[in-house]
């Protein structure tokens, strides 16, 4: 039988025929790729197929996934960063509790000393509390804080002096 009658194979990227002796490449879709195409594949970093480049997304650690295995990464509700074991943190938002990366907690929210919960910045107002720490809006009220007027700091009902301001204005 003569080899002329065969259907040459194609390259699965370029579709130029392969010669038999060339180096090649097996995707992940069964294609067979040419040795001028493989520097435009490579490999998922969970599963290890061979995807093009194309296809490949790139993780907070610059690792390489498909999409299936990039999906099923941990996510950041916020900025949407992906990655493998991301520490993710509990934030309570406006729409919500959702769950963050440390980069978007540290720059968009604050810890409440009162509640002990993550809050998001848009979500609630923030004061310093003297003797409590940084409260959110729902602490601050069910604390009964107030601001005082003459030094415009916040306190507890503990410190307060009359006239709406603080024991230790109303004292000097």
């Amino acid at each position: 039988m003569s080899n002329e009658n065969l259907t040459p194979i194609l390259c699965g990227h370029c579709c130029e025929p392969l010669d038999e002796n060339d180096e090649t490449l097996c995707t992940a879709e069964d294609d067979v790729v040419c040795k001028d195409c493989i520097p435009k594949y490579d490999s998922c970093h969970n599963c290890s197929d061979i995807i093009d480049k194309n296809d490949l997304h790139r993780s907070e650690s610059e690792d390489l996934y498909c999409q299936d295995c990039y999906d099923e990464l941990d996510c950041c509700d916020r900025c949407e960063c992906r990655d493998e074991d991301l520490s993710l943190t509990s934030v309570y938002t406006r729409g919500g509790e959702e769950c963050w990366c440390d980069g978007c907690v540290e720059n968009n929210s604050f810890y409440c000393d009162s509640c002990n919960e993550t809050i998001s910045d848009s979500h609630s107002e923030q004061y310093q509390v003297r003797g409590i720490g940084r409260v959110c809006q729902g602490c601050f009220s069910d604390a009964n804080c107030f601001e005082c007027e003459e030094c415009g700091n916040y306190f507890h009902e503990d410190d307060d002096g009359g006239e709406d301001m603080c024991r230790y204005c109303v004292n000097r």
